[in-house]
């Protein structure tokens, strides 16, 4: 079996990238008998490390050649651009790290590789496209997020609430096929607390109706301001107690799998705004508006989601009333690096 090694010759050694910066040189390829490759690639990948499982992905590759070697030394010519995202990484719990990486596809042998680890910072130029993980989903544009996709993530709706969830899985445990015999037991553990979340919101929502809430501009960027604006219209009459929007950021990380698996949190920030309502009695269709402005604080760490392993920024806005359940609702907020323009419009009044 012939013995390949490869190794990389650059122009300049990539020790700091911005997304979009060339790498230039050549991968050496060097083989002590006539072998088959059926392709030789470059890419970029990303991983992870810290206290979560490990998780890789890679960026788009190059293929630079497919075919037979002949014993002696081979060299493949490459320009390659510095990947979009994620950023290196290093925090508490997580880790993000880069290596561009050449590899040959050699049959019934273990492919040989070369590794070059590389530091990517952020771009300096306006609008330069991110990639934040490939489990990231763009804020929903009906909270004034953004109107297309990020980093190439679907849009999605906002996350059912929990007790929308415990309703589908109640009716999923009580009536799925294999758990007839389930059924009396199952009824009387699970009904008291759905019957509890079933009607705590209907109780708020037949006084507060449904607040608007909005966060805007979404993706923001770090030191940067940004706006919390929300609506109220109450159906009856409510008396407030505190009402808060909270900005909060963490690294959230998941080590081991099945009945091992346990979640990490690590707070990156924490910020509360209060409104000045306390004790404001509102009345039935009495419009009210809330508006905040929050900071992100200096060298936030940027939006990341993959397997297991997480950077995540939230505004949570919590309506206290007072003789009544309380009211909530959290919005993810996406920290990206370059400026961000605010989205257009106003927060139009509805008489």
């Amino acid at each position: 079996m012939a013995n390949c090694t490869l190794s990389f010759d650059f122009v300049k050694p990539p020790a700091t990238l911005q997304p979009g910066d060339e790498i230039q040189g050549e991968v050496v390829v060097r083989v002590d008998a006539a072998c088959k490759c059926d392709g030789l690639t470059l890419a970029a990948e990303w991983h992870t490390s810290g206290k979560g499982n490990k998780a890789t992905g890679q960026a788009e590759g190059v293929k630079l050649f497919t075919g037979e070697w002949q014993p002696g030394e081979h060299r493949y010519r490459f320009n390659y651009k510095a990947p979009v995202g994620p950023l290196t990484y290093d925090g508490e719990l997580l880790n993000i790290g880069w290596n561009l990486l050449a590899r040959a596809d050699v049959p019934w042998a273990i492919d040989p590789k070369a590794e070059a680890p590389f530091v990517l910072t952020a771009a300096t130029a306006e609008g330069t496209p991110y990639f934040f993980g490939p489990l990231y989903k763009p804020p929903d544009p009906t909270t004034w997020g953004v109107s297309e996709t990020a980093g190439g993530g679907k849009l999605v709706k906002q996350p059912m609430g929990l007790g929308t969830k415990l309703v589908i899985g109640a009716f999923i445990l009580l009536f799925g096929g294999g758990m007839i015999f389930a059924l009396p037991a199952l009824a009387i553990l699970i009904a008291p607390f759905v019957l509890f979340f079933v009607i705590k919101n209907a109780m708020v929502k037949n006084k507060l109706g449904v607040p608007e809430v909005k966060v805007f501009p979404n993706p923001a960027r770090a030191t940067e301001e940004f706006s919390v604006l929300a609506r109220l219209q109450p159906l009856k009459e409510v008396k407030l107690g505190k009402v808060y929007a909270e900005l909060v950021g963490q690294e959230r990380v998941v080590s081991g799998s099945g009945k091992h698996a346990r979640t990490h949190l690590h707070p990156l920030h924490t910020y509360r705004h209060t409104f000045p309502v306390e004790q404001r009695e509102v009345r039935a269709g009495e419009h009210v508006e809330l508006r905040a402005r929050l900071t992100l604080p200096p060298n936030a760490p940027l939006t990341f989601n993959a397997m297991s392993n997480a950077v995540e920024w939230n505004v949570k806005l919590s309506i206290e009333l007072l003789g009544w359940p309380d009211w909530s609702k959290t919005l993810p907020l996406t920290v990206r690096p370059g400026a961000v323009a605010a989205l257009p419009g106003a927060f139009a009044r509805r008489d």
